[in-house]
């Protein structure tokens, strides 16, 4: 199996995500060609347009701050965190973490909260 993602419709550009288990496979044999052969196979048939542009290795792993909060400074998004592009954990993350910290900075600044609720932000 594989995941296929739309890149760019109107340009028919799409990322195919292919596994590979490095204990058992060799990165280098996953060329432009082999990823092509690849993509033909899964989706039943030859493609007389497919065009791989590239091929490349990358290895899923998730990186959190170990702070969010330092000051006046907060971390929030891609700053913050980074997941796989899978799942949309990155983007809807990102958006937990604005609205997290947005209606507490509201709060504090209209008064009707301490400044040390900003500092749950970081828990």
């Amino acid at each position: 199996g594989a995941v296929l993602v739309a890149h760019h419709m109107g340009r028919g550009e799409w990322v195919a995500q292919l596994p590979f288990f490095p204990p058992l496979q060799d990165g280098t044999a996953l060329d432009v060609a082999e990823c092509g052969r690849i993509i033909e196979e899964l989706v039943g048939g030859p493609l007389p347009d497919l065009s791989v542009c590239s091929a490349g290795a990358w290895r899923m792993s998730a990186k959190v701050a170990q702070r969010m909060s330092v000051g006046p400074v907060h971390l929030l998004g891609d700053a913050a965190h980074q997941f796989p592009p899978a799942g949309a954990f990155g983007m809807n993350t990102g958006l937990q973490d604005a609205h997290n910290i947005a209606w507490k900075l509201a709060a504090v600044h209209h008064g009707s909260a301490s400044e040390r609720l900003l500092s749950s932000y970081d828990a």
